[in-house]
């Protein structure tokens, strides 16, 4: 079958594919550079800067139990994974959405003169100095026009995806980093969605979405079909998957795709269960959803 990967999708029988480009790649995602980059140029910046340095390691991280000792190894695959995180369509997707709600916030603000008139004092401390009310208004519905058209949506996430790359990667740099093994006869899958956040109660109850900064949540990122990077504050109990520990994390990957599951081995498993329950879980915690500020000045030029 060569470089073939079974590709799952919801609605679809399970198909065989080399055409990786075709099933995996989203045209016009970088559109939208306000330094006139075009999608082809971030593009091959954005594997230049992050992907390249990864894949030099990774032959090494299948290897060597030890290399994530090294504080470089870490920072590379940090930078890596936090890119791969940021580009994904569940999170720009879910950014998305966070806008239109902060912006639907504020058309209803300008509507209402009461809150109108609280929120322009709030704007007015914030300058230190008087603002006028009808100013206010004009920036709040001028700001939700423009900011919701589909240029703006496309140059905020791609001038805004090196920023974010990097804080990210700044946090998950310091964390406890391991390879799993698997010792199934099942191997992993990897989603749309391949970053996958899992998080259990005292009570091993489950939950999905945790952000990394949450002392008990667990990141992991499938490098292969035999092995997957886990990132957390807590050591790893173990290095090696059985075939329950395989099924949890395929589980997490099927449950929270955006429209594929991608597969070296065909499973009637994961079939089914991509047909029963993929996508069904949409993250709306501190992966894929902040808290928004009540006013974000800076939006406003006043």
């Amino acid at each position: 079958m060569g470089r073939a990967l079974w590709v799952y999708e919801k609605g679809r029988a399970a198909r065989t594919s080399k055409n990786l480009d075709g099933e995996c790649v989203e045209r016009g995602y970088f559109a939208g550079a306000s330094n006139g980059e075009s999608e082809q140029e971030v593009d091959e910046r954005f594997n230049s800067e992050y992907e390249a340095p990864f894949n030099r390691i990774l032959p090494s991280i299948d290897a060597n139990l030890h290399i994530f000792d090294s504080r470089e190894i870490r920072e590379i695959t940090a930078r890596y994974v936090s890119h791969i995180f940021h580009r994904t369509l569940a999170l720009r997707s879910g950014n998305e959405s966070l806008m239109s709600g902060m912006l639907s916030e504020y058309s209803s603000i300008a509507a209402d003169p009461t809150r109108l008139r609280g929120y322009t004092a709030k704007i007015s401390v914030v300058a230190r100095k008087p603002v006028a009310m009808a100013e206010v208004k004009a920036a709040l519905l001028r700001s939700t026009e423009e900011m919701l058209t589909e240029t703006a949506v496309q140059s905020r996430y791609v001038n805004d995806i090196d920023r974010a790359t990097g804080a990210l990667a700044s946090k998950l740099v310091d964390l406890r980093w391991s390879a799993i093994r698997c010792k199934a006869d099942e191997s992993f899958v990897i989603s749309d969605t391949p970053i996958v956040s899992i998080t259990k109660d005292r009570f091993g109850k489950v939950s999905y979405g945790e952000g990394i900064s949450k002392p008990m949540a667990e990141w992991f990122l499938p490098i292969s079909h035999h092995r997957v990077i886990r990132i957390s504050h807590n050591a790893a109990i173990t290095e090696f998957a059985d075939e329950k520990i395989v099924r949890e994390l395929n589980a997490a990957q099927i449950l929270t795709m955006s429209r594929r599951v991608y597969g070296r081995h065909h499973s009637p498993w994961v079939d089914e269960t991509v047909q029963t329950y993929g996508g069904i879980y949409k993250f709306h915690r501190d992966v894929f959803k902040g808290t928004p500020a009540d006013a974000n000045e800076s939006f406003f030029d006043l």
